[in-house]
């Protein structure tokens, strides 16, 4: 009797392969791509940066100069918008225009080591002596062959110290009637320019101390009457220079 077959032996496995981890082995070409994708990025955020800084630069450099500041007088330059913060924009404005001495009339001034500065202080109730400082260091430093830049965070026309600065320094050193120096200021700038109330008596005693005689009155020393034909001559002509003539339109505010 015949013995019976033995079964047939299965084949060995194979071994299990190990388990993929995602990473490409050091040398392997997907890592050496990958690399390489790293430092075009790379390359590509290094122009980037480069590019923003250009950009900067050029604003800089490119900053419209008559939008930011006025020129009032021979060497002697004024805020002409509001919001003109001491940066680097308004800073290189000034280096570009041969600026070397700032008088701050803001709250809280920044020193700049560019310029000769000089703060002043607006919280007096009586303004006579920081219109002498002011006034004398404007002329020291032009005298020197300076230019002057004063500065209001809020647009010269709406900075009561702005404005009375520069009428004190035009009727000191640039002799200057007072009433001519405000229509001059509103030529230059093309503002409206009008003093403030509270220091209109000391403007006319200033005026008469640097020129012997004044050219206001008690009406324009109260804002009355002759203010408001002074504020409808300044639109005239604020109108002509700007021409402008919606701005006939509009009312004068003592109406």
């Amino acid at each position: 009797m015949a013995s019976p077959k033995a079964a047939p032996k299965s084949p060995p496995k194979a071994p299990k392969s190990p388990p993929k981890s995602g990473k490409s082995p050091p040398g392997s070409p997907g890592k050496l791509k990958g690399a390489e994708k790293a430092k075009r990025r790379g390359r590509r955020e290094g122009k980037k940066k480069e590019k923003e800084k250009e950009v900067e630069e050029t604003v800089k450099s490119s900053f419209d100069c008559s939008s930011a500041i006025a020129n009032v007088a021979e060497n002697l330059w004024v805020s002409a918008v509001s919001g003109t913060k001491m940066g680097a924009s308004l800073e290189a404005t000034l280096l570009d225009n041969g600026m070397t001495a700032v008088v701050s009339t803001v709250d809280k001034p920044v020193q700049n080591e560019n310029f000769t500065q000089l703060d002043v202080d607006t919280t007096r109730e009586e303004c006579a002596p920081n219109l002498h400082e002011a006034c004398d260091f404007i002329s020291e430093q032009i005298e020197c062959g300076g230019s002057v830049f004063v500065h209001s965070r809020s647009g010269f026309a709406r900075s009561e110290w702005a404005v009375l600065i520069v009428l004190g320094y035009l009727v000191k050193y640039e002799n200057l009637p007072l009433l001519k120096a405000v229509e001059l200021l509103t030529e230059k700038t093309k503002r409206q320019i009008s003093p403030a109330t509270k220091w209109r008596r000391e403007l006319r005693d200033f005026e008469d101390e640097a020129l012997g005689e004044t050219s206001v009155d008690d009406d324009w020393v109260e804002n009355e009457g002759a203010d408001e034909v002074s504020h409808a001559l300044s639109r005239q002509k604020l109108a002509d220079n700007m021409n402008d003539r919606r701005l006939l339109k509009k009312k004068s505010p003592h109406k």
